[in-house]
């Protein structure tokens, strides 16, 4: 993915996390944006180091 599909899914993932009702569910968004925070980040760190 890249940086900017990225943020597109950390909101969609927020939004899905306030959406749904069930708790393992809204787990299951909240763990794949946080996945997905990492990875930018992970990113940002590598590309400013160089």
């Amino acid at each position: 993915m890249t940086d900017h599909q990225l943020r597109d899914w950390i909101q969609a993932c927020e939004k899905m996390e306030n959406w749904v009702g069930h708790a393992k569910a809204r787990r299951g968004w909240r763990l794949s944006g946080v996945q997905a925070e990492k990875e930018l980040d992970r990113r940002n760190s590598t590309s400013k180091a160089r």
